[in-house]
């Protein structure tokens, strides 16, 4: 039914055959789901409610679809807080729930904050992936913080394998960049690391 966007049809089933289904939060997921597909951050907000009230612990992919629409509806503030809710749960956020709240904090400009979650990150072993790099570098360049830019492109380098810069890294600096010799010199970066250009970058 909530593929089909029947949702409210899915939650009076659920309600009302609740004996029959295994009260599991895999189904409390699944409806809860359905509302923020729809955009229904209001109903959204009622049944996360009534998941915290059930009998049912809420786990890592219930926080991960909420914050998840709160981020896109700009609750980033909301959604910080249930964050920093899952840790003191102990329910570890994974890397796909702190790249939402580090590319919300960004979207927001509030970059010191996104960098305080990036640094976290790392001390509770949740290791960032590109797209987390890719975010603040992304952002950072809008800002001219060039500086941490190339702070951060130095890590991904350094630590290499899962965290190497892609095409969308080095577009992000080359559509920054001011002069040609600034150009001249990502791009031969790129090359030295074996980074080849898309057509989005030849567009540049």
């Amino acid at each position: 039914l909530c593929r089909y966007k029947h949702v409210e049809a899915a939650e009076f089933l659920f309600h009302n055959k609740k004996s029959e289904f295994m009260d599991h939060i895999k189904t409390w997921n699944i409806i809860l789901n359905g509302w923020c597909v729809l955009g229904n951050l209001r109903e959204a907000k009622r049944f996360w409610n009534d998941i915290v009230t059930s009998n049912c612990r809420p786990d890592k992919f219930t926080y991960g679809i909420f914050i998840n629409s709160l981020s896109k509806a700009g609750k980033i503030s909301t959604a910080v807080k249930l964050f920093q809710a899952m840790w003191e749960k102990g329910c570890k956020p994974d890397v796909a729930i702190c790249n939402t709240i580090i590319d919300g904090l960004c979207f927001k400009k509030w970059i010191p904050e996104a960098l305080e979650i990036f640094h976290e990150m790392n001390e509770r072993d949740c290791l960032p992936d590109v797209a987390s790099y890719n975010s603040l570098i992304k952002h950072l360049c809008k800002i001219k913080r060039m500086d941490k830019v190339y702070e951060l492109l130095d890590e991904m380098e350094m630590k290499g394998e899962d965290v190497l810069p892609n095409a969308r890294t080095y577009g992000y600096l080359l559509n920054s960049a001011k002069k040609p010799d600034e150009v001249y010199c990502i791009l031969e970066r790129m090359e030295r690391r074996g980074c080849k250009l898309d057509g989005d970058i030849y567009n540049l």
